[in-house]
């Protein structure tokens, strides 16, 4: 398998803990990034399980490119996506999946369910603050409390929840 399909497939199966079979079919992710490698293998993964993906896109082509992979909806990265989320009828989705750089924490901390899950696969050197995530319960307290704190190494990993 490629990288981009490993990373991927970890990232949704492994970390999100997304069942692969459909457990969770219904739910929805927000894919931010959607248009790149890891991206566009995602959503045919996430369609694949049964989910309803939101993919973020911002030029004609790119918007294109994701719906005929499987997008349900496209939202533009460039806007609010916060805003575009409710008008679809979404005010919260299941799991999200940022796949760029972290410039959309807010965004994704904003759109996360309580106890849903976020899954990062790019380094930050922007700050994450965590106040909006005490609310909502989500997943990823401890591994960003390292990387704040400038104490991780290598990829910090998130099991059994």
């Amino acid at each position: 398998m490629s990288l981009t399909k490993i990373t991927a497939y970890e990232a949704f199966f492994d970390r999100l803990g997304i069942d692969r079979d459909g457990a969770n079919a219904g739910e929805t992710i927000l894919i931010i990034g959607a248009g790149g490698g890891v991206g566009s293998i995602g959503i045919q993964l996430a369609k694949l399980a049964g989910l309803t993906v939101i993919a973020t896109a911002s030029r004609p082509e790119t918007t294109s490119w994701v719906k005929d992979l499987g997008a349900t909806h496209v939202v533009n990265h460039r806007k609010d996506m916060v805003a575009q989320g409710r008008s679809l009828g979404l005010p919260h989705v299941d799991h999200i999946a940022i796949l760029n750089d972290m410039r959309h924490w807010d965004t994704a901390v904003e759109l996360i369910r309580p106890q849903g899950g976020i899954v990062s696969i790019d380094d930050t050197d922007l700050p994450m603050p965590m106040g909006g995530m005490k609310m909502k319960a989500a997943n990823i307290r401890e591994a960003h409390r390292l990387v704040e704190a400038e104490q991780a190494k290598g990829k910090i990993v998130i099991e059994g929840f």
